[in-house]
């Protein structure tokens, strides 16, 4: 356990499997106290105890301590390494990623330390902290934004069961992805990149350079990836990708409910073809084929900040903003 302690407040981390009953005491506390100020949304269970919290690997809480047994500010992380060159353009190399982060009214920027610091100093090769907060939980919001982080994305859920009307085609077809299509797609790849680059500071333009090549994705198809296309006069315009997997019933709480979850993993119109309901016909066509798979819910991440994929262009398909993912930089 490391500890900084300024004047009269304490800052330590400590691993969750080393958490005293005091520590326990207080965590519990400051969640409870979250899960009764924060406004209730659907799909969002937010936990009441600390051994509710989904941590993998090797979890540690980070406790900002204001007095004796006064708790203001807690995180409860997850170092990651990310040892694909893809994903780690996105997500960062080695991000400490928090399922849980909760700052109480009490908590002063300006007379307590920074309590990421201490992350910085016990893990020096962390390059990136990713926070994530349930919508309406204004206080950690706000104290967040003091601290430097930014609002870089949302999570949107989408119940399972909606029905999903098809529109008009408008002389393009939607089909599945075939192996032939692997150069269109892998280009528009590369466009849907470049079009995160000018909203949002945690996009490496590495990705550019890790993008799904064309064999790669000639083989993703072959297995069984879902991926489809839109077609004009033979021309692919845009693709959509969807997977969905199980988030087990573990007793543990994690940002989207335990069943059968979909995922619209990307979706991207080439330029001269937006704003004529070629992405809407995918998203249709894409949830539509999730539902009748029985998906329990679909999920999906849009950027904060980007204007071709607002949290109201995804209201449109039933999707509702529910969690908020905060980003800071530290290399």
């Amino acid at each position: 356990m490391s500890t900084v302690a300024p004047q009269k407040h304490l800052v330590e981390i400590v691993s969750l499997s080393e958490l005293s009953l005091r520590h326990r005491a207080a965590l519990n506390a400051i969640l409870l106290r979250r899960r009764a100020t924060t406004p209730a949304l659907s799909g969002v269970n937010l936990p009441s105890k600390v051994d509710d919290v989904a941590a993998p690997g090797n979890g540690f809480a980070v406790l900002a301590w204001s007095g004796e047994n006064n708790l203001s500010a807690a995180v409860i992380g997850t170092i990651f390494h990310n040892s694909d060159p893809g994903c780690a353009a996105f997500e960062g190399v080695n991000p400490v990623v928090s399922s849980t982060t909760m700052f109480t009214s009490a908590y002063s920027v300006a007379n307590i330390p920074q309590p990421f610091d201490l992350i910085r100093s016990s893990y020096p090769d962390t390059d990136r902290i990713t926070l994530h907060i349930p919508l309406g939980d204004a206080v950690t919001a706000t104290a967040l934004g003091h601290l430097g982080f930014t609002l870089d994305s949302f999570l949107a859920l989408r119940a399972g069961s909606a029905h999903t009307p098809l529109p008009s085609v408008n002389g393009f077809n939607i089909r599945a992805a075939q192996g032939q299509d692997a150069a269109k797609i892998a280009n528009l790849h590369v466009q849907h990149i470049e079009d995160q680059l000018p909203t949002s500071a945690f996009v490496s333009t590495a990705a550019l350079d890790s993008r799904d090549g064309v064999e790669d994705l000639e083989k993703r198809i072959r297995e069984g990836a879902t991926l489809y296309v839109a077609e004009y006069d033979k021309t692919v315009i845009g693709v959509i990708e969807t997977s969905q997997f199980d988030v087990p019933n573990d007793g543990k709480l994690r940002r989207t409910p335990h069943g059968r979850a979909g995922v619209v993993q990307w979706v991207c119109v080439v330029p001269e073809y937006r704003g004529r309901g070629v992405g809407s016909a995918l998203i249709n066509t894409a949830l539509n084929e999730l539902n009748n798979s029985q998906v329990d819910y679909t999920y999906v991440f849009h950027g904060a900040n980007n204007p071709l994929s607002t949290s109201q262009f995804w209201q449109r398909f039933g999707f509702c903003p529910t969690w908020g993912t905060w980003e800071l930089n530290v290399e």
